[in-house]
């Protein structure tokens, strides 16, 4: 089995983190639980946590929505972009994703500062 994912903007990445956290709760729905095992089936997951560590790595110091914006635009937002669906789904999926690899040690949260994006206080993420 090919241990890697294409990522479009970051290359070719390793997705053999391990699967460490629970996607679904025992009081969630039966779909909850399906969904998460069609994810970890699928490579949907290890290709969503290779995306955010590289995110990360070519980004570090970013906020989860700075650094959505940095992988659905390239750049921080104009002010017309910053309430834009692809920023808010993939910082929804960042947000998933960045303590599960901080669970795998290969992120770290650093300081809380207010967001270049949402204007906010905001967790900055680091390479571990």
């Amino acid at each position: 089995m090919n241990n890697t994912a294409q990522i479009p903007m970051f290359g070719v990445l390793p997705v053999d983190l391990p699967v460490l956290v629970k996607r679904a709760r025992r009081s969630d729905p039966m779909s909850s639980h399906a969904a998460a095992k069609l994810i970890e089936a699928t490579g949907v997951l290890g290709a969503q946590q290779a995306q955010a560590l590289a995110a990360v790595r070519t980004h570090p110091g970013m906020t989860s929505l700075e650094l959505a914006a940095m992988v659905t635009h390239g750049a921080l937002p104009t002010e017309g972009q910053r309430n834009s669906a692809a920023i808010r789904d993939e910082r929804y999926r960042l947000a998933r994703r960045l303590p599960e690899l901080e669970k795998a040690q290969k992120v770290v949260k650093g300081a809380i500062r207010p967001c270049r994006v949402g204007q906010r206080p905001g967790v900055t993420w680091w390479p571990a």
